[in-house]
């Protein structure tokens, strides 16, 4: 018939093989489009449900082991709707009883096929200890005020990270999973190391071992050596049926070590001599930044630096006053056109705008002013986004609240031998533009025009607003000389490591108040020599900073009156510490002189190698 023709092409014999095959084609039409991605070269050849089933497994693994799980199930749960539960995670299959019945019945075609399944609960045969009644009645009779802890879902042992962990004379593989809040051991394995009347009675609900909860048997403490560091870890005992893994070294760990992840497996690094600091957000925890901290000679110092660097929060309990007002000579409006950009140069700067507008930094315009916009190149090679607001500036009255004088900063630091320094990110963004001014400080873009919420960078008008706004947040602590500022650097000096930890807290309680996010890559912390603003401050003495000289003396020789400003510009930066500069450098600076010829002969030859001998 035609029908026994069409299920011939189909290459089914049975009306249960069709039956699978239509199953397994539902399946494949409700997965994920990366998930079809994933498997794209044995996609079309699966066509059996279970074999799908466990494709979905594995590749959800995968998600899982790279990166916490941020998603729900492959498909919503409906009253409609049956399900196939294998481990973890269930498949939705469409509304016909029988497909349930495919898959959970113990009486169907498949009888072979179940028999196979075992149950590692109890030991019987037809099921997986997931689908256990005995398990399930069981886990109903575990009764616990305790809170569950939530600890991550299994993992596809193809792509599990494990490690060989021995308490004395017991050694077993223990599974690395930083998605669990706690440290776990099976435990047929933990009776091998401790009597069960012997363990504490602290226990835990877990969630997340298959579909119940499941109590701890109690805990113990052991130490354990890993890569030559030695760590003191509290185990939890887990019923042997629920745990896989013959143990679990949980995110508990991190305490005291930083775990990674090479070709060669996993390793462990003490943290005793680094502070890592985290920046966590919902269901991921990724290290952000690291500072040395093994330089703290006193160990206790050392833990409370440690504990106040990783406890800071920028809460943002307390505002000021203080907002940038723009005052123009006239009204009449600033307005050039966009630039033009290249195609990656415009993908770059669309992306900037996105993040400024999530951020609330700018939005969107329709002032009669407008400036164009400049792509500045990082060190990196990456570009800057700026805006060219030297029009504007031009015609802004300036905002006379003075900045300090550097050597006034490196004065009030001679009595000082540790000191420490932060760097307030995103500085001038910290500061709000007054609702009437933000029109002004518009720019335009080829895809549109936009403008300011907070002070940007390029108004001659904001170094000026941001001293005065760092300056009412820290006052108090400035006049008792807790802390130095010049614009987004601090320094804190102490005359020893007691002193400047009671400093950094009290300077900390400040900026958590008023919400300042600190970028804690580029701080010093309680050292005896730091760089500030350019400079090497150490036991109470200044000089300038290696780059700085380092500059110089690459400097190559000039062939321009441009070069040669250049070059005064930098060298000029050591006036202070050269007696005669100005007379080392006299030939130079007839150069640039507006009357005088470009001619670099023997006397500028001398002057510009006598600068550079000097300068290092």
């Amino acid at each position: 018939t035609y029908f026994d023709g069409w299920t011939l092409g189909l290459k089914v014999n049975t009306y249960d093989q069709l039956r699978e095959l239509i199953i397994a084609d539902q399946m494949k039409e409700k997965a994920p489009y990366d998930l079809r991605e994933h498997f794209l070269d044995e996609w079309s050849t699966i066509n059996s449900p279970i074999e799908l089933a466990k494709k979905f497994e594995d590749y959800e693994d995968v998600r899982r082991t790279i990166k916490p799980k941020q998603f729900k199930s492959f498909a919503k749960e409906s009253s409609n709707n049956h399900k196939y539960f294998r481990g973890q995670e269930h498949f939705h299959l469409g509304n016909n009883g029988n497909e349930k019945k495919y898959f959970q019945s113990k009486r169907t075609v498949y009888d072979k096929r179940i028999k196979q399944l075992t149950c590692s609960y109890y030991k019987g045969p037809g099921h997986y200890a997931v689908d256990c009644t005995k398990r399930r009645k069981d886990s109903k009779n575990y009764k616990s005020s305790s809170s569950p802890v939530q600890i991550c879902s299994r993992i596809s042992k193809e792509r599990i990270k494990t490690r060989k962990i021995t308490i004395g004379n017991k050694t077993f593989e223990a599974l690395i999973d930083t998605g669990s809040s706690v440290t776990l051991i099976r435990e047929d394995v933990s009776k091998g190391i401790i009597e069960q009347s012997k363990l504490s009675r602290d226990i835990v609900v877990l969630s997340g071992l298959g579909k119940y909860e499941v109590k701890t048997k109690g805990s113990f403490q052991r130490e354990i050596e890993l890569d030559g560091e030695k760590y003191s870890v509290t185990w939890h005992v887990v019923p042997t049926p629920y745990l896989e893994f013959q143990a679990v070294i949980g995110s508990d760990i991190l305490e005291q070590a930083f775990v990674g992840f090479d070709k060669k497996g996993v390793y462990f690094r003490k943290r005793e001599d680094k502070v890592w600091f985290m920046h966590t957000q919902v269901y991921e925890a990724r290290i952000e930044d690291e500072i040395e901290v093994k330089h703290v000679t006193n160990p206790r110092i050392r833990k409370e630096l440690s504990e106040l660097i990783n406890n800071y929060i920028p809460k943002k309990t307390e505002t000021t006053n203080v907002s940038m007002r723009i005052i123009l000579k006239d009204d009449v409006p600033v307005y050039q056109p966009a630039r033009r950009l290249s195609f990656p140069e415009n993908q770059a700067v669309n992306k900037q705008i996105d993040e400024w507008l999530d951020q609330g930094i700018v939005r969107q315009s329709s002032s009669e002013y407008a400036s164009p916009i400049v792509l500045v190149k990082k060190k990196d090679g990456t570009a800057r986004l700026c805006v060219d607001y030297r029009k504007l500036n031009r015609k802004l009255v300036k905002d006379r609240f003075p900045l300090p004088l550097i050597e006034d900063v490196f004065y009030k630091l001679q009595d000082a031998k540790v000191y420490s320094t932060l760097d307030l990110k995103n500085g001038f963004f910290h500061v709000e533009v007054n609702e009437d001014c933000k029109h002004f400080t518009s720019f335009v873009v080829p895809d549109g025009q936009f403008e300011f919420n907070k002070v940007p960078f390029g108004l001659s008008t904001s170094p000026s607003v941001f001293q005065r706004y760092v300056y009412s947040i820290f006052r108090e602590l400035m006049r008792k000389g807790l802390v130095m500022i010049y614009m987004d650097d601090l320094i804190i000096p102490a005359k020893d490591e007691d002193e400047g930890i009671e400093k950094l807290k009290k300077v900390f309680e400040v900026a958590s108040k008023y919400g300042l996010e600190i970028k804690f890559k580029k701080c010093q912390f309680l050292r005896r020599k730091v760089e500030f603003l350019g400079h090497v401050v150490e036991n109470g003495t200044v000089r300038p900073s290696v780059a700085k000289t380092i500059a110089v003396k690459k400097f190559p020789v000039p062939t321009t009156v441009k070069q040669v400003q250049s070059f005064l510009g930098l060298t000029g930066y050591f006036r202070k510490f050269i007696p005669a500069y100005s007379k080392i450098a006299k030939p130079l600076s007839d150069l640039i002189r507006s009357d005088n010829p470009f001619v670099f002969e023997q006397p500028q030859i001398e002057a510009f190698e006598k600068t550079q001998e000097i300068t290092n």
